[in-house]
């Protein structure tokens, strides 16, 4: 029997595939750093083990939402396979269809604490872009579920966003992966929220 646990499961399998995606990898191995473990004393070996995988998959979007589902699902599969081979617990962690909110995953992450010696793996699927003037390379995250829904600050954050907030919760290895556009939208971030919700309709 599989020792995993899910929570927010939404899934659906189809064949369709994202266009004009960049894929994003960043990622920390916690054992170089230095802070109050000793590491070299074998403090990992004494610590049991556990897998996140936290997955924002905009399933419910209308143009893409199928193929971010597909996204999904392989990563799923792929590390309940993983977990299953090393005998290592999997909680995954996913946000799908109304439950994809910048608010939502911000709320998780306040209360996420992963242990020392655990993995982190992050994965955003959806619609990603860049203002003008950013000088950040990741992409902003899309974090609206429908094309009727305000955009404004609390539908957008960056990627390096994520990927600072989960490093900071000391798990060993942390891996964050966008697979989305980080394709320039031809306005400032200044005048970025009213231009996009005058075209919310």
């Amino acid at each position: 029997s599989e020792n995993n646990n899910t929570e927010n499961v939404e899934t659906e399998n189809t064949d369709t595939e994202n266009e004009n995606n960049a894929n994003t990898v960043e990622g920390t191995d916690n054992t170089n750093t230095t802070n109050d473990q000793d590491y070299s004393s074998g403090v990992y070996g004494n610590q049991p083990v556990k897998i996140h995988l936290i997955i924002l998959a905009n399933t419910a979007i209308s143009d893409i939402g199928a193929s971010t589902a597909v996204d999904m699902n392989n990563m799923v599969a792929e590390f309940s396979g993983i977990s299953e081979v090393l005998g290592v617990p999997v909680n995954k962690v996913l946000f799908t269809e109304k439950q994809f909110t910048k608010k939502n995953v911000e709320t998780f992450m306040t209360g996420f604490s992963p242990g020392l010696n655990d993995i982190v793996i992050f994965m955003y699927s959806g619609h990603g872009y860049r203002f003008s003037d950013q000088t950040e390379p990741y992409p902003q995250l899309y974090m609206r579920y429908s094309e009727y829904q305000e955009f404004n600050d609390d539908a957008t954050m960056n990627l390096k966003q994520v990927f600072n907030e989960i490093v900071k919760k000391g798990a060993r290895l942390n891996i964050v992966l966008g697979d989305c556009c980080n394709s320039d939208v031809g306005f400032s971030r200044s005048v970025g929220s009213s231009f996009m919700n005058s075209r919310s309709s």
